[in-house]
This record gives C-alpha cells, sequence and structure tokens, in this order.
C-alpha cells in the first residue's frame, strides 16, 4: 500500500514538473492610472427612524487613481492562455464629499487568468484579497480603520509588443458596506477603472 502511494507520489511529481518546464514563466510589472470611487461617507444626515439616509449610503464620488503591481506568470497552450499571481498596492483617491473627506488604499495578492481571444486581444480576470486602508475626516473628528477584504476584477488587454501590454480593467473591493458610519467600523466598498501598462521580462 505504502509503495503504490508512493509511486503515484513520485508520477504526481513528474506531471507537476513537466508540466511547469513546458511553461515559461515571466516576471512582468505594472503601473495603472484610472477612477476610483468610494461610497459616499455618512456623517450626519438622520432620519427620524435614527438611520442612515439611504441616498446617503449609495452614492459613489470617483477620484483619481493609481497603483504599481508586480508578478509572475505562466504561459501555455501555445501562449494562447496564461496564469499567474500578482501583488501590487493602489490609492483609490482621495474623495471630497457633502459629509466629508474620505481616502482609501490597499494592498492586494491576486491569482490572474488571461486568455487570447483574436490577434493581440485579450481577456483577463483576478481574485484574491486585499488589505484595505481608510481615513475619514469632517474636519473635527478623524477615524482610520483596515480590514481584509475579498477582491475580483475583469478586463480586457491588447498586446503592443511581445513583452508590453495595456489593459482596461475593471475592480471592485466588496466589504458589504456602501457608506460610512461614525458610529460603526465599518469599511467602505470600492470600485476602480483603470487604464494600466504592463512591461514582461
Amino acid at each position: 500500500m505504502k509503495k503504490s502511494i508512493l509511486c503515484r507520489g513520485v508520477v504526481l511529481g513528474c506531471l507537476l514538473y513537466s508540466g511547469s518546464a513546458l511553461a515559461a514563466t515571466s516576471p512582468f510589472f505594472t503601473v495603472s492610472l484610472g477612477s476610483g470611487g468610494l461610497g459616499a461617507p455618512y456623517i450626519n444626515p438622520i432620519t427620524s427612524s435614527g438611520l442612515p439616509t439611504k441616498s446617503s449610503c449609495e452614492k459613489f464620488y470617483h477620484k483619481l487613481s493609481w497603483g504599481v503591481s508586480a508578478g509572475l506568470m505562466n504561459n501555455f497552450m501555445d501562449d494562447t492562455m496564461s496564469y499567474g499571481f500578482e501583488i501590487g498596492y493602489i490609492h483609490n483617491g482621495s474623495q471630497h464629499s457633502p459629509y466629508g473627506q474620505y481616502r482609501s488604499r490597499d494592498i492586494d495578492i491576486m491569482g490572474l487568468a488571461r486568455y487570447n481571444i483574436a490577434g493581440n486581444w485579450n481577456v483577463l480576470g483576478k481574485a484574491g484579497l486585499t488589505m484595505l486602508d481608510q481615513h475619514i475626516s469632517d474636519g473635527v473628528n478623524r477615524r482610520s480603520q483596515w480590514g481584509i477584504r475579498p477582491k475580483v476584477a475583469i478586463g480586457v488587454g491588447y498586446n503592443i509588443q511581445t513583452n508590453m501590454q495595456v489593459a482596461l480593467t475593471y475592480s471592485h473591493i466588496y466589504t458589504g458596506h456602501s457608506g460610512f458610519n461614525w458610529h460603526k467600523n465599518n469599511l467602505v466598498s470600492v470600485n476602480n477603472m483603470v487604464l494600466s501598462l504592463s512591461y514582461s521580462f
């Protein structure tokens, strides 16, 4: 029995090694610029029931966002498909709403996959976790909060050269909250639409 398990382990190891050998691994670096949107922080608007108004919870304010990331990609299927991971830093913008000033940034680790659909065009998807850090101020009071939340992204890319690509990507950080409340320690969901430039080494 032990011999059988050992043989299966050796075979599986050989398959994994041969698969990784066939896949061409390349590091890459990405810079991005776009528009980041956060749920409007609500501070004072209260209904007669003592709950924040719906409109103040759901409105998103979009400001300039930027980010950098680096990772590894493995190409296979004659470079038709590639997969890998990346670690990135994103500044989601400094928001100024009628209810206060808001700043958000995050550090993420994402698994990603890319599939060539036609010529130099491809579609891509990402999923992972991010450490979200947010700050809010109404001019008198200030609060900082952070937490780990899920993050997903989808996009379309174009290969300018063999080792250079541009992509338009939409990402979403889900927190379960679309507005800030001074009385609760809750993070606000974040949307981002960015144009990025990637270079593979």
